[in-house]
């Protein structure tokens, strides 16, 4: 009897931890660098970069979001950031980073840090970081490309209460 329940509580806890590793709260997008095209806004922000470095870009839904950035175990940044929807549309924050620095990123209400490792970075210039309740969207991109589709979709819905 006692060798049953010992095998129904591994089974249990088996359940729960592939449960939990499946249930990932991050999904990363990579835009291939050959079909990336280059823009305006893209072309000035590389103009700021070192050959080393990219820029980390949070973008939308954040709002008074607790976020702490950890660049090869150092603090980087610990405070709270917002989504501007006045100035620079679409951005809350922005962070330039060493591409050979391995980057890990705590958000408010989610156990697990997001992780970024040298080898994702080495190919691009631009990582954005959208946010939609618990669920991060991570895309490396050499172009404006997430930054425009998001501008446009508030300019449409701008536009269509007008």
């Amino acid at each position: 009897m006692k060798i049953k329940m010992k095998i129904e509580k591994c089974i249990l806890v088996v359940l729960v931890l592939a449960t939990g590793i499946s249930c990932s709260s991050y999904k990363f997008t990579f835009v291939p660098i050959k079909e990336d095209t280059p823009e305006k806004l893209s072309s000035v922000l590389s103009s700021y970069l070192k050959e080393d470095e990219l820029f980390l870009i949070f973008t939308k839904s954040y709002k008074d979001s607790p976020i702490k950035i950890y660049e090869n175990n150092a603090v980087k940044f610990d405070s709270l950031i917002t989504t501007d929807d006045l100035g620079f549309k679409g951005i809350a924050r922005a962070f330039k980073v060493n591409k050979n620095s391995e980057v890990i990123v705590f958000f408010d209400k989610l156990k697990k840090p997001l992780k970024i490792s040298k080898y994702q970075m080495r190919e691009y210039k631009r990582i954005y970081i959208e946010r939609e309740r618990n669920n991060i969207e991570v895309e490396f991109n050499n172009g404006a490309k997430a930054l425009v589709e998001f501008t446009q979709q508030k300019a449409i819905k701008k536009d269509s209460i007008d």
